[in-house]
């Protein structure tokens, strides 16, 4: 408004309400993700086309920092009919963790099948009230895949995930053990890890967490300096 553009990502926010809450609306306010995660995310998105990768990422970072803020406050889902239909359902989950969960099936899909989705989505639904069901059928029917379980850990199931990792190395073998220590629920997921070496040199490896406790070996030349959960920023978790 007055030429500083301090405020340009409220108003890419706004503008994406045209498309997710004006012409998208949720049918039952507990589902109001569907208008402010959407708006949230396509505004993370307007700061990656615009500003690049690294922009993005810094956006993504500070949303997951305020989720993790939140859940220490309130332990929800983000659909929570716990909640009287009220302004107390615009929250931390129904904005930024629902971002994040967009960003998530961003990486299970790919970009050019999530932008299908998202589309596909609006198209069906322009005009029109939708639930979360209605998005879950929209993306697999054209992904071809069975995302019940994501849908019900990330949108239905309060918490995230809390690692801890401990991990040594002998005798050309690295032994990585990844805990769960949220303690009520176990979460299943992937986890990408990245080794990195004294050369500059790096290993990335792709885990499969589906247990509370779980070892992992892998075999290597060279002793890791570190080991790094989630090197590209595509998982929502807290490690401690």
């Amino acid at each position: 408004v007055n030429g500083t553009q301090e405020v340009e990502s409220l108003f890419a926010h706004e503008i994406a309400h045209q498309w997710y809450g004006d012409a998208v609306s949720e049918l039952d306010w507990h589902h109001i993700w569907i208008s402010e995660g959407f708006a949230t995310y396509l505004t993370d998105l307007y700061i990656e086309n615009k500003y690049g990768r690294e922009a993005f990422l810094a956006s993504m970072l500070d949303e997951k920092r305020q989720v993790l803020e939140f859940a220490r406050i309130r332990l929800a889902p983000i659909v929570d009919t716990t909640l009287p239909v009220s302004v107390k359902l615009l929250n931390k989950n129904s904005y930024e963790k629902a971002a994040w969960v967009l960003h998530m099936l961003r990486h299970e899909l790919g970009d050019e099948l999530f932008q299908c989705c998202v589309r596909t989505f609006y198209n069906d639904y322009k005009f029109d009230n939708a639930l979360t069901e209605n998005f879950l059928q929209v993306v697999e029917y054209l992904s071809g895949r069975d995302f019940k379980a994501f849908f019900k850990q990330w949108f239905y199931t309060a918490g995230h995930p809390v690692i801890s990792k401990s991990w040594k190395y002998k005798r050309g073998k690295v032994r990585l053990n990844i805990q769960q220590v949220q303690g009520r629920i176990c979460f299943s997921f992937p986890l990408e890890i990245r080794m990195e070496f004294n050369d500059g040199s790096f290993l990335d490896q792709k885990l499969e967490i589906n247990q509370g406790k779980q070892s992992f070996i892998f075999p290597s030349g060279k002793k890791p300096v570190k080991i790094m959960l989630d090197p590209e920023t595509v998982l929502l978790f807290e490690e401690i």
